[in-house]
């Protein structure tokens, strides 16, 4: 497949890293079909129905430079001799290759499998889990823009917010004004969710992302399989509490800040799937729930009504970055044991969104042409 965030990424292209090729990234985005303004907005963002095409452009471009791409084609092994690395293995046989870059996604647990299996070095990481958190965007613009809420020179008002619970950070993430909550789901049974927003950010709905960083010995992330264990385990008990068909837990957030029986009747979602009432608190471990539910007073003033009658939560956010880093030689960017693989982006645990990855990725491609290409 092509793209990236899953189904539903909706092209944010927002980053706190400070970088020179940043422009240049923007500018072949705008090229491909993304507008134009995204080069001198402070918070550029695509559009979820505006991303198929600007993504379809890109292969277009790496095809009239001589590339071929193969859409439905699963890697299943990496070919090494003495090191280094000859091909790849896929369903339709080996594909001979020397250098290989691996951007996986964040949620590509066959691909971890099979790198351990092959010897490939993984280890633990911190990552985010959470909740997702509904507000009316009406109120929300009301509160961010007062008087001017409605201006169509302002579009819909966003926010951010972070704070630290006993030190550990607790901040919103993937904010989508005009949003909706989506699931995100790539294996059965289980739940998790996302955000997205349409170009115009037009929906009655700010969705948002309300995260706790945990640490590798917080959740008991040792290697590969008790990292994802962790996650599938917090995923299962969603999809279990949400009635197992992929309703979503959820309970008014003030009813979760303050551990209150959540009733049945909850405020209308964009979840398009429905949601179902739930004790998040109880779903949830302590170490996310506990934080979340203590940070909430703080946002609450930060951003006075936060705690709304009509804001909902819901579980999981749990993809929020990778639990799983690939280790990659901090010299030449590549991984040890295995000579000309180069582990790039969010699935190889070294970014953390759009912009941060093509980065990660233009780093990787001036090593390579740096080692095999001409003088």
């Amino acid at each position: 497949g092509l793209g990236g965030a899953g189904t539903f990424s909706d092209g944010k292209l927002t980053t706190s890293l400070g970088h020179p090729w940043i422009p240049a990234v923007l500018r072949v985005l705008v090229e491909c079909g993304a507008p134009a303004d995204i080069e001198i907005d402070a918070r550029p963002h695509v559009g979820t129905d505006v991303l198929g095409g600007v993504v379809t452009r890109l292969v277009s471009r790496i095809e009239a430079a001589g590339g071929a791409v193969r859409t439905s084609v699963r890697v299943d092994g990496v070919g090494l001799s003495g090191g280094r690395v000859d091909s790849l293995e896929t369903p339709g046989g080996r594909v001979e290759a020397r250098v290989v870059v691996l951007a996986i996604g964040h949620s590509a647990r066959d691909m971890w499998t099979m790198l351990a299996r092959t010897g490939i070095g993984l280890e633990a990481k911190p990552f985010q889990m959470g909740i997702r958190v509904e507000h009316p965007q009406a109120w929300l613009d009301r509160t961010q823009y007062r008087s001017a809420a409605g201006h169509p020179a302002l579009g819909a008002a966003d926010y951010r917010l972070a704070t630290r619970v006993r030190g550990v950070p607790v901040f919103s993430f993937c904010m989508c004004p005009g949003g909706e909550t989506m699931p995100t789901v790539n294996e059965a049974g289980h739940l998790a969710l996302n955000g997205m927003s349409r170009s115009v950010r037009d929906s009655a709905f700010a969705s948002s992302g309300l995260v706790v960083t945990l640490e590798p010995d917080v959740y008991g992330g040792r290697d590969l399989a008790s990292c994802l264990a962790f996650q599938r385990a917090v995923e299962a008990a969603c999809f279990a509490a949400g009635g197992r068909d992929y309703t979503a837990p959820a309970e008014r957030l003030a009813d979760f800040a303050a551990g209150r029986d959540p009733g049945t009747r909850l405020p209308v979602s964009s979840y398009p799937l429905g949601v179902r009432a739930a004790r998040l608190h109880e779903i949830l471990p302590p170490f996310v729930a506990g934080p979340l539910r203590a940070a909430l007073p703080s946002f609450d003033r930060s951003l006075p009504g936060y705690l709304h009658k009509d804001a909902l939560a819901l579980a999981p956010e749990s993809r929020a970055s990778s639990p799983i880093r690939i280790v990659r030689d901090a010299a030449t960017g590549g991984a040890p044991g295995a000579s000309g693989l180069y582990p790039v982006g969010e699935g190889a645990g070294h970014a953390g969104g759009i912009m941060s990855s093509a980065l990660d990725g233009l780093n990787a491609a001036r090593r390579i042409i740096e080692r095999f290409g001409p003088p």
